[in-house]
């Protein structure tokens, strides 16, 4: 049998003004912020895209709508999350007929 060991170097980084990544986090602040919205409206489409159909409108009050394919009622919302709530609610009231494909 033969052993074979591979040497490992560890590199670990020191602040000090060589260090960039600081700067660069401050200057995208927000978004990791934007990433988690996007995924969040993401998975919000997938879950309910049967019943719903979806548009993202950036640059107004409430970005995230949702239209109900039955009627075409539309909610509107300024994140995802409150749109999933909005939807959650809209649906308990009147819940939408889903066909089987999207």
């Amino acid at each position: 049998m033969l052993t074979v060991r591979r040497s490992v170097m560890l590199v670990i980084a020191h602040p000090g003004p060589w260090n960039f990544q600081s700067r660069v986090r401050s200057e995208r602040k927000g978004t990791m912020a934007r990433i988690q919205e996007s995924d969040a409206f993401a998975c919000l489409k997938s879950d309910w895209e049967t019943a719903y159909r979806f548009e993202y409108r950036p640059g107004t009050q409430n970005p995230y709508r949702a239209c109900r394919r039955d009627d075409g009622t539309e909610i509107q919302a300024p994140a995802p999350d409150e749109l999933r709530n909005l939807i959650r609610a809209d649906y308990l009231a009147r819940p939408v007929p889903r066909d089987k494909t999207p």
